[in-house]
């Protein structure tokens, strides 16, 4: 978020006091993958933007298909997984709507879910 008076970029480092939630949000992507890898470095830098103010704690591409579900193999759509700090589900999906990836029309779909980590480094 930034600093009222100087719009410089703060992190606000979150405590037991201060919890704001975290949301997975999975990213389905269309078949055209030649836009894709055109609009990749704008994408990133967009995300980049979101870990810089916070928001984003990790994102990155699934990669192969999901094991032990009942999707065929070889079948599952590219997509990705992004988390970020937001009040709301509906929060964390406006963070992301100037996603270049998002105005090109390449996100078939795009889900969020809060997760709550009980273990680990975000919990």
């Amino acid at each position: 978020m930034p600093h009222v008076e100087t719009g410089v970029p703060v992190v606000v480092p979150v405590t037991s006091q201060c919890r704001v939630p975290i949301y997975a949000i999975e990213y389905e992507y269309d078949s055209r993958r030649d836009v894709q890898d055109a609009l990749r470095p704008e994408h990133r830098q967009f995300v980049r933007s979101l870990v810089d103010d916070g928001t984003v704690l990790a994102s990155g591409p699934w990669r192969g298909g999901p094991v032990g579900d009942d999707t065929p193999p070889g079948t599952a759509a590219p997509g990705a997984l992004l988390l970020l700090r937001a009040e709301s589900a509906e929060a964390a999906l406006a963070a992301l709507d100037g996603d270049p990836f998002r105005a090109a029309g390449l996100l078939a779909s795009r889900r969020a879910r809060e997760w709550d980590p009980v273990v680990g480094p975000f919990a």
